[in-house]
């Protein structure tokens, strides 16, 4: 058997690793980043008596960083770990990668999150009380304090829409 055939014959296996390994680091990103702040990351108090329960901002931050952490270690040699789109399309624009491994990537790292989401939703449907409400996906609340300066009524260039709150004050 030439050399030759046997290189090639592995490339593709190659290939699909490398964007296994996209989907595998993005699905633990979402699961253990977000699903930090899903599960147990309820930060701010919306009475004095509904304190701030939960790892808070801190442990949710901690959650992501060491998500990231480990798939650096565990994928990094095989695709570069971008688990992030974002990552992968400023490799794209620096030439680091080509724009088939790109498209490639984009989708293993989609399909991660998206699959890692609809985990956390049924976990968090199996938790007793849980009703799909306002906060029930890891929302906090800060809506409700945001910064309204690019909103309000009387800012001549408005930047984005107005949001309900600023509406109805």
């Amino acid at each position: 058997m030439p050399v030759f055939y046997f290189v090639h014959s592995i490339k593709p296996q190659l290939i699909m690793k490398k964007y296994l390994a996209e989907f595998v680091g993005t699905f633990s990103l979402v699961l253990f980043g977000c699903g930090a702040a899903v599960v147990a990351g309820k930060t701010i108090p919306i009475t004095v008596a509904d304190a701030p329960t939960g790892i808070g901002l801190l442990g949710i931050s901690l959650a992501f960083g060491f998500a990231v952490v480990v798939m650096c270690y565990a994928i990094g040699p095989i695709s570069g770990c971008h688990i992030n789109p974002a990552i992968t399309i400023a490799m794209l624009v620096v030439k680091k990668i080509s724009f088939k491994d790109a498209v490639g990537y984009i989708f293993a790292q989609m399909a991660g999150a998206t699959l890692a989401a609809l985990a956390l939703l049924e976990i968090q449907k199996g938790a007793p009380g849980f009703s799909m409400g306002e906060y029930a996906l890891g929302s906090n609340g800060w809506r409700l304090y945001h910064n309204c300066r690019f909103h309000h009524r009387n800012y001549p260039y408005r930047l984005v829409p107005v949001c309900d709150i600023c509406h109805n004050l």
